[in-house]
């Protein structure tokens, strides 16, 4: 981190708790890491893994947990590639038109590809069930999110929730790829000198917003690959969804004139109602997830850990 921040583009940078090494290389932003930056993206901040993420569904408490599980299994598909054809899903996602951005030119097979997987290495799906208290329910009460509320109290503040961690699969590790190469050739055009890690591209070109508008349909696409995920799941077992909620933790946010890049960490702000974020946050692939009311410390730019790490 401390290397990174002597890039000329970087205000600032907060490592988080949970913070663990992403690389060997000069200047790489580890696990964990923020960085305020000024008019600028910087692919590697966020890394191959595009818009990584996690998506929690709700729903009514009534059937066994490894019942479901079994059924989960049959609906998703984890490990390396895509679906097979013939087994593809189709999403109105798809059907955007964004493929003529000269980041994303060529991908659209891709993106259907991978529409409906979730991946290997950390990347989860998990059924558990939660009881929330009288005070936790006051407590998303006073947030804003009165529906949430509303349903704890349905429902005597018991629910099963699926959670699943991805993130843009093949499609976005074809984009960051892209936008590297991009930044890398702007940098030794302009800023000599600066590592694979933090090379840039400027957000005022005509290559820094074409990649930002990519960023934004990769972000679309991933909140439906997980919702797709969960409403099949939802189907095959008779359930239906009473509240949904999701946040990424790799990815480019703009806050005022900055580009907030986070790698490995959570939003941890309020949103465009004013409503502190919901997070989530596992502890690992193996043990709870918890959900948080955002703080937004300014300290720390307003994220917090993502916590996804493997089963240790």
């Amino acid at each position: 981190m401390t290397e990174l921040l002597h890039m000329p583009v970087i205000k600032r940078g907060a490592i988080m708790p949970d913070a663990c090494p992403a690389g060997g290389g000069y200047a790489t932003i580890p696990v964990g890491g923020a960085i305020e930056v000024e008019n600028a993206i910087i692919p590697g901040a966020h890394s191959a893994d595009i818009c990584c993420s996690m998506f929690a569904t709700f729903f009514p408490a009534n059937h066994p947990v490894g019942e479901m599980m079994d059924h989960l299994q049959k609906i998703t598909h984890f490990g390396a590639g895509g679906r097979p054809r013939g087994q593809q899903w189709n999403s109105a996602v798809m059907d955007e038109p964004v493929w003529d951005n000269p980041f994303l030119a060529g991908l659209r097979s891709r993106a259907q590809d991978f529409l409906g997987t979730q991946g290997d290495g950390n990347h989860f799906a998990y059924i558990g069930r939660i009881q929330f208290s009288d005070a936790q329910r006051a407590a998303i009460e006073a947030a804003g999110y009165t529906e949430l509320a509303e349903w704890i109290v349905r429902r005597d503040g018991l629910f099963n929730v699926l959670v699943t961690h991805h993130g843009s699969r093949g499609l976005g590790a074809d984009l960051y790829k892209r936008g590297q190469k991009a930044a890398r050739t702007w940098c030794d055009e302009n800023a000599k000198g600066i590592p694979d890690s933090a090379a840039w591209l400027p957000y005022d070109s005509p290559e820094g917003r074409a990649y930002w508008e990519a960023l934004q349909y990769v972000s679309r696409w991933t909140r439906e690959n997980h919702a797709l995920i969960h409403d099949a799941f939802l189907r095959r077992t008779g359930q239906r969804a009473l509240v949904q909620i999701g946040n990424e933790h790799n990815f480019v946010w703009k806050r005022g004139a900055s580009f907030l890049h986070g790698k490995g960490a959570t939003p941890a702000w309020k949103d465009d109602r004013g409503r502190p974020l919901l997070g989530l946050i596992p502890l690992n692939m193996a043990r709870e997830a918890l959900i948080v009311l955002g703080g937004t410390n300014d300290d720390y730019f307003a994220v917090c850990p993502h916590r996804v790490g493997r089963n240790l």
